[in-house]
């Protein structure tokens, strides 16, 4: 029961590249990141930022 027409029925999934931990950011959310982790003080996984 595939539908080829319909992108939207098939999960999206981000190709795994080296070194983004498999989620490819703008250098502006990984600035971002690097804030947030510096202002919290403990280390917060790119998926929790994402979500």
């Amino acid at each position: 029961m595939t539908s080829p027409e319909n992108p939207a029925a098939r999960p999206r999934r981000r190709p795994a590249r080296p070194g983004t931990h498999g989620v490819p950011l703008p250098d502006i959310e990984w600035i971002t990141l690097a804030v947030y982790d510096n202002v919290t003080g403990c280390p917060r996984p790119v998926e929790a930022v994402l979500a």
